[in-house]
């Protein structure tokens, strides 16, 4: 009992001070080094960073960052329908949704706060704009939409498979490929020339804190237990 008291002390004090970090790192974005280094005269945080990586870009390649962001993107959204589905499948068979599993109601409830962190950053507080213009507007870009989901996504999927799945060392598989997931999202962004690099840094630290929270809310109910 105590060491489950211990264990989740300790993950609330991570959450806090990822939250913190993540303040923190978006406050210095909207004032430090901040330079009009973007399309139309636009300010960016961190100018010298972010303009010294844009430089990176190579026009040749974007098409190709930009489809390897998108499969990667799609294919992580579809790991998170299809975490709905098996949430809507034990529903249907315990005929209550308090009787479903409490870690899947934590991950839409968790998705949905993703998806309220990504409309009051697109359209109610804008840290960034994006490199380039998006049909000849200036649009938000921070934090990077494709690396916060990919985060969140990889990372509780590679918790939820290994719960679920019954397959001898599955939980280091899974974790390589939400590595992967996440590394090359990072990348593709920022070589795809739509992003700054600190839009995908604070798409990583809020992916990374929503993950947190994920695992907090879980572990109110003893989450997580391997299923032997």
């Amino acid at each position: 009992m105590i060491e489950s008291k211990n264990r989740k002390i300790l993950l609330f004090s991570l959450l806090a001070i990822a939250i913190t970090i993540f303040i923190g790192f978006t406050g210095l974005i909207m004032g430090a080094d901040v330079e009009a280094i973007g399309p139309n005269g636009s300010k960016v945080g961190f100018a010298t960073m972010n303009k010294a990586v844009n430089k990176l870009v190579n026009n040749d390649y974007v098409i190709l960052w930009n489809v390897i962001s998108d499969i990667i993107l799609y294919f992580n959204l579809l790991m998170a329908l299809g975490v709905g589905f098996f949430l809507m499948y034990q529903w249907g068979k315990k005929r209550s949704l308090f009787k479903v599993d409490k870690e899947l109601l934590i991950y839409i409830i968790t998705f949905f706060l993703l998806i309220s962190f990504w409309i009051i950053f697109d359209y109610f507080i804008v840290v960034n704009y994006r490199p380039v213009l998006i049909d000849g507007e200036l649009e938000s870009s921070y934090p990077s939409t494709h690396v916060m989901v990919v985060t969140f996504v990889s990372g509780t999927g590679t918790l939820l498979i290994n719960k679920y799945a019954k397959i001898r060392n599955i939980e280091y598989v899974s974790l390589f490929i939400a590595v992967l997931f996440v590394s090359l999202t990072l990348v593709s962004r920022v070589l795809s020339g739509e992003h700054w690099m600190s839009d995908a840094i604070g798409g990583f630290i809020l992916g990374m804190t929503l993950i947190l929270v994920y695992i907090c809310g879980a572990s109110l109910f003893q989450y997580p237990e391997r299923r032997k």
